[in-house]
């Protein structure tokens, strides 16, 4: 906020701050990737009888995943699913590893579908394949350890937010708002793709 005051040229990427001055933020949209999430869950149970989904959120403190919790409510209750649950696994993988078996316990076999909000998701993973749990998983981001599991068929589709776009379009829009004056909307929304096991390579 400090620096804001000398120099208003500043941008957010990602992980917004909301008390943090700035001029402009660059982020993917949470509430379209809550719908893409909850639409493909819906695709893969639309001819199931039950349609009980187990939402795991990254902390709730960020607004980011308030946001995302937010709007998955709200394309559950529209598609007719069925939102057993929300758990908040706090961006920490250590924790999430913990609460995982109580998690199971209280939900096990009602759980059709899930949709986690964190790229943290080892841990899930990990317990889903070593409990040769077999279900419809939605997960975030694509880095290594997604890549894999989603080759081993633990998980169904993620989420690509495409951080390095979100950084460039920031850049570039400083840049071009320097060089001409052009004006910059407050919140500057990237593209998010869904990704399988049929498109992974793409994302080498």
């Amino acid at each position: 906020n400090e620096l804001y005051k000398a120099n208003k040229n500043i941008a957010q990427v990602q992980a917004i701050n909301k008390k943090a001055d700035c001029f402009f933020r660059s982020k993917h949209n949470e509430e379209t990737a809550s719908n893409l999430a909850a639409d493909f869950l819906y695709q893969t149970l639309k001819k199931s009888e039950s349609k009980n989904i187990l939402l795991f959120t990254g902390s709730q403190d960020s607004s980011l995943h308030l946001s995302a919790k937010t709007a998955f409510e709200k394309a559950c209750r529209e598609m007719k699913l069925n939102l057993l649950g929300c758990v908040d696994m706090r961006d920490d993988e250590v924790y999430f590893e913990k609460i995982l078996p109580d998690v199971f316990k209280k939900y096990n076999d009602k759980i059709d579908g899930i949709y986690i909000t964190s790229g943290f998701s080892s841990p899930l993973c990990r317990y889903l394949e070593k409990n040769k749990i077999d279900l419809s998983f939605v997960s975030f981001d694509t880095d290594e350890n997604i890549k894999h599991y989603i080759k081993k068929g633990i998980i169904s589709a993620t989420i690509s937010q495409n951080v390095s776009h979100q950084i460039e379009n920031a850049f570039e829009l400083l840049v071009k708002h320097l060089m001409t004056g052009e004006k910059i909307s407050e919140t500057v929304y990237t593209d998010i793709q869904l990704v399988l096991k049929s498109n992974i390579d793409r994302f080498e």
